[in-house]
């Protein structure tokens, strides 16, 4: 049975609080053992946030088709694989998914339900670490659907979590979750001044992965591999072969 837009809607929000939940908890837990931020901070958040995420792709993928990032949706949309109306639904539910999850982070770590961030992230590294990140996360998304569809989830939890080691960023990677942490005072948190900044850079870099990914896959289709090529020689030369014996 299809699933219905309001269960797909609910997977959506539900797959994006947990992810929230794991970043924002993962690092208010570790900051907590370690007092201030340390590679060990660092670890939890990627590590966990990428686990999470391949979990709720992998549980929740078959229902909504497993966005849980307002980034992915508009590059489906924009390939006509969801409609822009449906799309706006989905961001509404990540960004409400989002907000449960801090909230629940927060609480569960004896903060206030909603604090808001006073940690600063201005600057063009970091814009340009989403942009990195997120093309990376929503070109494994297009790559892996195309070439690998099995690999799907795990190769996006792990490209999140290793995009935590390899951007100035943090790899927020999603505007959902670039909002959410708006709500969290703690080291993963991000001001209110760098937030539209975040989000703009993260749109962009899941378009350019859009065109990098349709570039590729087309070129992919457009003709048989060269090896693929030379094994056809010799079964049409024994063809011919049978013919003239014939």
């Amino acid at each position: 049975m299809t699933p219905t837009l309001t269960q797909r809607l609910a997977a959506e929000t539900i797959g994006t609080a947990f992810l929230v939940l794991a970043l924002v908890g993962g690092g208010l837990m570790a900051s907590e053992a370690q007092g201030a931020p340390t590679v060990l901070s660092l670890a939890a958040v990627g590590i966990g946030g990428g686990v999470t995420l391949a979990i709720m792709i992998n549980m929740l993928g078959p229902i909504s088709g497993g966005h849980f990032n307002p980034a992915v949706t508009v590059v489906f949309a924009l390939r006509n694989e969801i409609s822009w109306q449906t799309g706006g639904y989905y961001i509404a539910a990540q960004i409400a998914g989002g907000l449960i999850g801090v909230g629940l982070a927060n609480v569960m770590f004896g903060h206030g339900l909603f604090e808001i961030s006073t940690t600063s992230r201005l600057g063009g590294g970091l814009w340009l670490g989403e942009v990195l990140a997120t093309f990376a996360l929503v070109f494994a998304v297009l790559m892996t659907i195309a070439k690998a569809p099995g690999t799907t989830a795990w190769a996006v939890g792990g490209i999140l979590a290793a995009g935590h080691f390899f951007t100035a960023s943090g790899a927020f990677a999603n505007p959902a979750v670039t909002i959410a942490r708006l709500f969290t005072n703690s080291f993963t948190g991000i001001d209110a001044a760098s937030v539209i900044p975040f989000v703009i850079a993260e749109l962009v870099g899941g378009v350019l992965a859009l065109g990098a990914a349709g570039f590729l896959i087309a070129a992919g289709t457009a003709a048989p591999a060269p090896a693929a090529k030379a094994a056809e020689l010799p079964r049409a030369a024994k063809a011919g072969a049978r013919k003239k014996s014939a």
